[in-house]
């Protein structure tokens, strides 16, 4: 199973503008998939808010996230040294 989404235009600034349903769907479905559980444990009253949901890692989700983290530093990786091949072979020829 693949989690990769289509990354926002704006992921690179760390920034992400979801929309409610689109977060709510993406939750339902990591629920219905076993990767996240809603947490048991919720911040101190003064702090939460009743209509919060707060959602946690199952054993599975995070062994699936590191599955993804490898891939996405592996597809980092080839790209990174396609740009430094390419610099030198600029450079060489410059």
């Amino acid at each position: 199973m693949s989690l990769n989404p289509q990354l926002p235009q704006n992921a690179v600034s760390n920034e992400a503008r979801l929309a409610a349903g689109t977060l709510y769907d993406a939750l339902h479905r990591l629920v219905m998939a076993g990767l996240v559980v809603e947490a048991a444990n919720r911040p101190a009253p003064e702090r939460d808010d009743s209509r919060r949901r707060y959602y946690t890692l199952t054993v599975a989700g995070r062994q699936l996230l590191c599955e993804e983290m490898v891939a996405l530093e592996a597809v980092v990786k080839l790209g990174s040294d396609r740009l430094l091949r390419e610099a030198a072979t600029r450079g060489a020829g410059a």
